[in-house]
């Protein structure tokens, strides 16, 4: 790109984020707290500002890697939004959960599961904090490829997306069972349901190798029974 269009190009980028700042400070006055993207905006804006003077003074380049600096600010508050709003759920699984072990009807294999749960509820609240802590030294962009590549959290999502799909089929075919007043294909179609439902729960819970085990179990002990 030659140097007239780059600058056309800047020059375009500094309006839209002007406008983007003026919704930004709009959205913090009626009470939103927009306070670090007003921030990441306004210093984005100062970069293209000063790209464009280096366009003028033929000094470009050197402001090409001052620019990409900002790249992890974008976005920040909502980032920290979802971080607290899952900090939230998993801590009030926790709480349930250790109120649950505290109950006198909870069997051995209970418990133990639920361990299992808890354990990995801490060990994911500590990533949380890990990830809220990378956002304030704007280090989001490099905490996310490097624990991108442990795979777990897109294995998580794989398995929840893949139960889902299922989930939304089932209740189709259920729907028209019921509409052809199938009574038997729907009780069928209903404990299936229930199964996935239940199997989604072991992947929020990290449970699901010890789902599949159970489930693996209950079919056998279900063959059995028809033999």
């Amino acid at each position: 790109m030659d140097i007239k269009n780059k600058r056309a190009q800047v020059i375009v980028n500094l309006h839209k984020l002007r406008r983007k700042l003026k919704e930004l400070e709009a959205i913090q006055s009626a009470g939103t707290d927009k306070k670090a993207d007003i921030e990441a905006c306004r210093g984005e804006l100062n970069i293209l500002q000063k790209e464009l003077d280096s366009i003028n003074d033929g000094g470009h380049t050197t402001f090409m890697q001052a620019k990409n600096m900002l790249q992890a600010k974008k976005g920040i508050s909502g980032k920290n939004r979802r971080i607290k709003w899952r900090k939230s759920q998993i801590e009030k699984r926790i709480k349930k959960l250790e109120a649950r072990q505290e109950e006198t009807d909870v069997t051995d294999e209970e418990r133990d599961e639920n361990v299992v749960k808890l354990a990995n509820f801490c060990k994911e609240l500590a990533s949380l904090d890990e990830e809220k802590s990378a956002l304030k030294d704007f280090n989001h962009t490099r905490f996310m490829a490097a624990n991108k590549d442990d795979g777990q959290g897109d294995k998580q999502n794989d398995e929840i997306e893949e139960v889902n799909k299922k989930i939304h089929e089932l209740k189709t075919k259920l729907e028209r069972a019921i509409k052809e007043s199938n009574n038997s294909l729907v009780e069928e179609l209903q404990q299936e349901l229930h199964l996935l439902e239940m199997e989604k729960e072991s992947i929020e819970n990290f449970t699901h190798d010890l789902f599949l085990k159970n489930l693996a179990n209950l079919k056998a002990k279900r063959r059995s029974e028809l033999k």
